[in-house]
């Protein structure tokens, strides 16, 4: 509309602007059209949002943020520049705080925003905004206030560091019992006995606790079963071992014997642990079904507190 007028008025005063008078005809329609160019920048508002998918977010780790610009006035926006600022003591924007954006009407995501990473752990939430500029017009978007944990540490089996040939099985395990496949995560302790919790969903018992010990290269474990603790028992025998030529992740192979209580009393061990098919004895208890047992899980060559 502006620039309609801007034309209309040359076309009146073409004359004026040829015959010499450039100078003062230049004042003149400064002023006459300083109004509705000041009228227009007033008619351009802005609302700028800024918002994340986590208030949390781990040490070292990157803080996902997404901002849009909504043009709200009467005109549309001139190109101008949206910036996020932070405590650089905790937050670090990289490369460049500042994002250049064209002129635009409605409402417009900001892609191509700086990389927001998370570097001190903050001793209380940590307030993250974003400025719109165009022109003389600034707009302060709301405040997203981040927390900052430390990382969270996954625990693999191991070495121990007081002794770099005895294994830790401390962590994480995808396991099978007789196919059905599920997980456990145990801690072995300094005398090597080991506890931690077991979820095997398909199977009849969908989870428990695990108790036991290793010894050596072996793993006896007992896999409780809810509700039966002191009548039924899933008893499992096996042996781990180092896999992959640089030792990149631990395996243990066995079986798993589900036992009942009962008076009977064996002088024999059979062949716990190795052949799922045959028998295994056990003093006080009646196996009811076998069934084979693997276990794996990464091995953390580093080694680890």
């Amino acid at each position: 509309m502006i620039s309609k007028k801007i034309g209309d008025f040359i076309k009146r005063h073409k004359k004026k602007a040829v015959t010499g008078v450039l100078m003062p005809f230049a004042g003149w329609a400064l002023a006459y059209f300083k109004d509705p160019i000041m009228a227009s920048m007033k008619n351009q508002e802005a609302r700028v949002e800024i918002s994340t998918s986590t208030q949390k977010v781990e040490l070292h780790k990157r803080v996902d943020i997404a901002a849009r610009v909504d043009s709200l006035g009467l005109s549309d926006l001139s190109p101008g520049a949206i910036s996020l600022e932070s405590d650089p003591q905790y937050i670090s924007i990289k490369p460049s705080k500042s994002v250049k954006l064209e002129g635009m009407s409605g409402s417009q995501p900001i892609d191509n925003l700086p990389e927001v990473k998370a570097i001190k752990i903050a001793p209380s939430p940590v307030k993250i905004t974003a400025t719109y500029v165009s022109g003389d017009l600034r707009v302060e978007s709301n405040a997203l206030f981040i927390e900052i944990i430390q990382p969270k540490k996954v625990l693999h089996p191991h070495f121990d560091r007081s002794d770099t040939s005895r294994v830790n099985l401390s962590g994480e395990w995808i396991i099978e019992v007789g196919g059905d496949p599920g997980k456990m995560i145990i801690v072995q302790r300094p005398d090597n006995s080991i506890t931690g919790t077991y979820e095997i969903p398909q199977a009849r018992w969908p989870r428990g606790t695990i108790s036991g010990y290793k010894d050596g290269a072996t793993f006896r474990v007992h896999f409780s079963i809810p509700g039966k603790e002191k009548t039924e028992d899933l008893r499992v025998a096996g042996h781990f071992e180092i896999q992959s030529s640089n030792g990149d992740y631990i395996e243990v192979t066995g079986c798993a014997y589900h036992l009942r209580r009962s008076s009977a009393v064996y002088n024999k061990v059979g062949t716990e642990g190795v052949d799922c098919s045959r028998p295994a004895y056990y003093n006080k208890w009646k196996v009811l079904q076998s069934a084979t047992f693997y276990a794996t899980a990464p091995f953390d060559k580093q080694d680890q507190d």
